[in-house]
Order: C-alpha cells, then sequence, then structure tokens
C-alpha cells in the first residue's frame, strides 16, 4: 500500500491510548489522566516511533469511547513460532532476543511498564524474523499505581499477583520470554530441571550455540527471574547492556 508511511503513527501514543482497566467512568478519562491534558492527543502529535512495537494507525470516536486501530501485522505468535521449529539456529534467536530487548528498553526509556510481557503478546515474521510487541491493554506510565493484579501464568513476576508492578517486574516477564526461546518450553514445565539437564536441552534446540553462551544466558535469565524483585537488573535497559 503506497499511503502505509502516510499513515504510519507513533507507538508510543498506542500505550497512553490503551492504559490499565481502573476505576475511572470511561476511556477518555482515564486518557486525560494518563496524558495529563485537557484534550486528547491524536497518533500524529507524538514523535516517537520503534519499529518493534506495534503501530497505531488512527484513533476513532464512537459513542463517547477512543478506540485505537492498530496495524494488521503478518506473522505468527512468538509462542506458535517456537513451537512449530523443532529447532532453530543460535544466530536466529540471537535476533530474536536482541529485538525483545531493545523494544522493552525503548518502552522503559519512554516511562512505561508493559505489565504482560509473554510469547503471546509478541509477533513474529517468520520471513525476517521480525519482531513486533502487541497488546498495551495492561500498560500503564510508572509513576501511577493503580493495584491492578495480573496474572499471566510463567510470565507474571511474583508481585504483579499482588497488584504490584514495576519495571523490574516486565524484567522478569522478559527473562521468561528468553528461556522460552532458548528450550521452546513454558518456565514452568522446567524449573524442576538441574543446569546439566537444561544445558542439554538448550543446545538441543539452538543450533550452534555453545557451553559458554548457554552459561553466561541462564545466568543472565536467573537474574532477570530472582523472586525478590531488587535482585533483578533495574529495568530492561540495564538487561541488555548486560545482554
Amino acid at each position: 500500500d503506497t499511503n502505509v508511511e502516510g499513515i504510519r503513527r507513533e507507538a508510543i501514543a498506542l500505550m497512553r491510548l490503551c492504559p490499565p482497566k481502573s476505576s475511572c467512568s470511561s476511556l477518555e478519562q482515564i486518557l486525560q489522566q494518563i496524558i495529563g491534558k485537557d484534550s486528547i492527543k491524536r497518533p500524529e502529535d507524538y514523535e516517537h516511533y520503534c519499529e518493534y512495537i506495534a503501530n497505531l494507525i488512527d484513533v476513532v470516536h464512537y459513542n463517547g469511547i477512543y478506540l485505537p486501530i492498530i496495524e494488521y501485522i503478518q506473522g505468527q505468535t512468538l509462542r506458535d513460532f517456537i513451537s512449530d521449529s523443532q529447532k532453530i539456529t543460535w544466530e536466529d534467536a540471537k535476533y530474536l532476543m536482541y529485538q525483545l530487548l531493545y523494544a522493552m528498553s525503548y518502552i522503559h526509556s519512554m516511562g512505561i511498564v508493559h505489565r504482560d510481557i509473554r510469547h503471546g503478546n509478541a509477533m513474529v515474521d517468520p520471513s525476517t524474523l521480525r519482531i513486533k510487541i502487541i497488546d498495551f491493554s495492561t500498560a500503564r506510565p510508572e509513576d501511577k499505581e493503580d493495584n491492578w493484579i495480573i496474572d499471566s501464568g510463567n510470565y507474571t513476576a511474583p508481585e504483579q499477583r499482588m497488584g504490584k508492578s514495576s519495571r523490574k517486574s516486565d524484567v522478569y516477564s522478559l527473562g521468561s520470554v528468553l528461556l522460552f526461546i532458548l528450550t521452546g518450553k513454558d518456565p514452568g514445565e522446567i524449573k524442576s530441571l538441574g543446569l546439566k539437564d537444561l544445558t542439554k536441552l538448550i543446545k538441543r534446540h539452538i543450533d550452534g550455540i555453545d557451553d559458554l553462551m548457554v552459561t553466561r544466558l541462564l545466568s543472565l535469565i536467573n537474574r532477570a527471574m530472582a523472586y525478590d524483585a531488587l535482585s533483578r537488573f533495574s529495568d530492561t535497559v540495564e538487561m541488555a547492556l548486560t545482554f
């Protein structure tokens, strides 16, 4: 479509236009609360854009509600892509992980906490391996707490099940996703495996990865998925620099 570039809108608008459920009576009130202005900005008013995050095409005002229109993303979820691949190369796995780290670093640098990073909320184009983060329905500015309990199983940080979330909660979730890429298994399925068996599983699933890199990645993931949030990376920016 020759008009695609003309209608591309900044992803940060999507983050602000899809705030968490709260006690506010309407989406417009929530938008005004998040943006901090009396009027709602159109997507074209934002200057920020990240190629690894789903784009906001437009916002439709219907029956008093603002409805975000999001680009159609060709491909499949990261969950399905990895599950359908019996084995992937280390280069491909590394590329997938780099994109996720970049996208989440961007989100955190904008002061946003996603709160639902998991293998089902990242789309992959199988022909290019390009990733896009989707679903900001639970996202919120990091300085606005709402005590909303979020539970996406093994991808959710322990504190989020108690209504507390922060950048460190996203770090935990991203660590879980990286572990899924490396093993092809949900974290809960392999939590009882020792280091030796886990290394064997990763080397069976990732073609071309060596023992030293496996050890390094598991160390990064273990820190990211620490039960105590204070023991994790401060945010995904620090995590990306370590990677």
